[in-house]
C-alpha cells in the first residue's frame, strides 16, 4: 500500500496552521495533513481525530486541490445552498401578499403556491410554502372553528340550567 504523498513543506505547513486554528474541527483537519505528511496511513490517524478513515483520506484530497484554506473555515454544508431564490428574492415575492394582508384580506397558502409556480415555471409542494413563510415570520392565524348548525339560543339555555344565574338567594 503507498502512503500519502505531500508537498515538501506540508509538515512546517501544518504546524503554523495549527496556532491559527479557531475551533476543535480545524485542529483535527489540519493534523490530518500533518500526520499524514509525517508516513501515518489514514486507518492509524483516523482514531486520534476521531474521524473515519475515508473522511482522512477526502481531508487529504482538498488539500491538495484547494490548498490549506480547505482546511480553515467551517466546511460543513452551505446555508440554503438548494434554495429556489434568495431571501431578499423571496421577501420581494411576499411584498404583494403582506400588503393583502394588511388590508384585512386572508391568505391561502394554495393561492401563494400557485402564483409561485406560475412566477417561477416550477412545481412546488406546499410545504415549500409553508417553510417560506416560516422564514418570514409568518404564522397561521384562523378563526376558532364553529359547528355549522351551532344553535346560540340551545347553547345559552344548556348552560343556564347547568349553572344558574348568581344573585339573590332565596330561603324556602
Amino acid at each position: 500500500m503507498l502512503l500519502a504523498t505531500f508537498p515538501q513543506d506540508t509538515e512546517s505547513l501544518m504546524t503554523n496552521l495549527l496556532k491559527q486554528a479557531k475551533g476543535a474541527a480545524e485542529v483535527k483537519r489540519i493534523q490530518c495533513v500533518l500526520f499524514g505528511a509525517r508516513g501515518l496511513k489514514s486507518e492509524e490517524i483516523a482514531p486520534m481525530v476521531n474521524f473515519n478513515h475515508g473522511y482522512v483520506k477526502q481531508i487529504w484530497s482538498e488539500y491538495r486541490q484547494k490548498g490549506s484554506q480547505a482546511l480553515l473555515g467551517e466546511n460543513r454544508g452551505r446555508a440554503r445552498s438548494r434554495a429556489h431564490l434568495s431571501l431578499d428574492e423571496e421577501k420581494d415575492f411576499l411584498q404583494p401578499f403582506i400588503e393583502k394582508a394588511k388590508t384585512g384580506g386572508f391568505l391561502e397558502v394554495s393561492q401563494i403556491k400557485q402564483t409561485y409556480e406560475e412566477k417561477y415555471q416550477r412545481t412546488v409542494k406546499p410545504s415549500i410554502i409553508y417553510n417560506l413563510l416560516h422564514r418570514h415570520g409568518w404564522r397561521k392565524i384562523a378563526p376558532r372553528p364553529k359547528h355549522p348548525k351551532a344553535d346560540k339560543a340551545k347553547q345559552d339555555q344548556f348552560k343556564s340550567e347547568l349553572f344558574p344565574p348568581r344573585g339573590k338567594k332565596s330561603h324556602s
